[in-house]
């Protein structure tokens, strides 16, 4: 596995001491072998449904088992108000495709929308009905287009015990009516990717993104951070710009501590911030602050830097991109929660202003705009796909 990583600082700290706010950037450039994929194909087909949606839906099934390789496992399940195991966990290679295609076939758009239960059925199939390979990608893709009968935060919630299980949830809502919030909240916090989907490219989604699933190097990383003497990480979040914009909680009571990276996959870039606090030091010397490891589920490490700052008489702003930045990721974020309110993300656009930072605020206030559409919220985040 390669795994290119760098780290740079916004600050030359004073001799006196004080904050400066380290940048990562993780480019994972090549992969030593194959993926073994674990896929649930999770499918609404409440009434809303029906048509167009549901016919793209399984197309899209059905190209997307074109991806798979005999060893990698797959199932299908649909959900309106129950749930339907169109085709159980199984190795792909056990099965033939013929017959999981007539499965789909069958497949009808009927009654209202219970994402809940089909979540936790899948998450049984993935935990229970497959092989213990912790270098596995177990990934659910879910498609609704529908809204749910309870609220985002139930969602984090579960969504975050997912995680925990080493799955992750690629959630997409279709059209117009489906409720942003859950499917951010269910995407964010299983370490998957929410998208904004066009009815239309319903069935290229499903393909590509099970395809994708074959660059993935690392399904679950974690980056350790290990401070030097008389470095601390606070106890702040980390805020990334890509490939997503979220926050993540350091672990700063792990020794080293942790932060709990999205997948990693072949020409996906990630790039986060987060804060380091340095004690005094003598002005006129650079110190290492920390080194940075990535590793996988095993263990094993990916990639390995330090990360090092100077000293000098007053210190001052040595790179104003990362700070600029973190700003704008941590405004991002709140406008992505519905539970911040419009006066606080102007507040901190206004900031950014305040720093001299006026295109970057510009920008900020089109995404607060976009934010009020169908979709917005996600697009802020990530850029609908559609057929083109």
């Amino acid at each position: 596995m390669t795994i290119d990583i760098d780290a740079a600082v916004s600050k030359v700290l004073p001799s006196s001491g004080g904050e400066t706010t380290v940048e990562v950037t993780l480019d994972p450039v090549a992969k030593a072998q194959p993926t073994t994929r674990h896929v649930a194909l999770l499918i609404d087909t409440s009434f809303s449904m029906d048509g167009e949606k549901i016919r793209n839906a399984k197309r899209g099934s059905k190209q997307a088992l074109q991806e798979l390789d005999p060893d990698d496992y797959v199932s299908i399940v649909g959900f309106d108000s129950s749930v339907e195991v169109v085709t159980p966990m199984t190795r792909w290679g056990d099965v033939t495709q013929a017959d999981v295609e007539a499965d789909i076939d069958a497949i009808e758009a009927a009654n209202g929308t219970d994402i809940y239960n089909g979540l936790e059925t899948v998450r049984d199939q993935l935990v229970d009905d497959t092989p213990d390979n912790p270098r596995a990608v177990k990934r659910i893709i879910l498609l609704s287009d529908g809204q749910d009968r309870f609220e985002a935060d139930t969602y984090r919630d579960l969504a975050a015990e997912y995680d925990d299980d080493g799955l992750s949830i690629i959630a997409a809502g279709i059209g117009r009516a489906y409720d942003e919030a859950v499917i951010l909240a269910l995407a964010n916090a299983s370490g998957g990717e929410p998208v904004d989907l066009s009815e239309d490219a319903i069935d290229h989604f499903l393909e590509e993104t099970v395809g994708n699933t074959e660059n993935v190097l690392a399904s679950k990383p974690v980056l350790d951070i290990e401070p030097e003497q008389g470095f601390i990480v606070p106890d702040d979040e980390a805020y990334f710009e890509a490939p997503t914009t979220e926050e993540r909680a350091i672990d700063t009571d792990a020794s080293p501590n942790t932060l709990a990276l999205p997948e990693l996959e072949v020409g996906s870039q990630q790039r986060f911030t987060f804060t380091v606090l340095g004690q005094p030091k003598s002005a006129g010397l650079t110190h290492e602050l920390a080194t940075l490891r990535v590793r996988d589920a095993t263990g094993s490490v990916l990639a390995e830097t330090t990360a090092s700052v100077e000293y000098s008489a007053n210190g001052g702003l040595a790179r104003a991109g990362i700070e600029r930045a973190r700003a704008a990721s941590k405004v991002r974020v709140d406008i992505q929660d519905p539970d911040v309110s419009k006066t606080r993300v102007e507040e901190g656009i206004e900031r950014l202003r305040d720093e001299g930072w006026d295109d970057t605020a510009d920008e900020l206030e089109r995404d607060l705009r976009r934010a009020d559409e169908d979709g917005g919220l996600i697009r802020v985040s990530k850029t609908k796909v559609n057929s083109d």
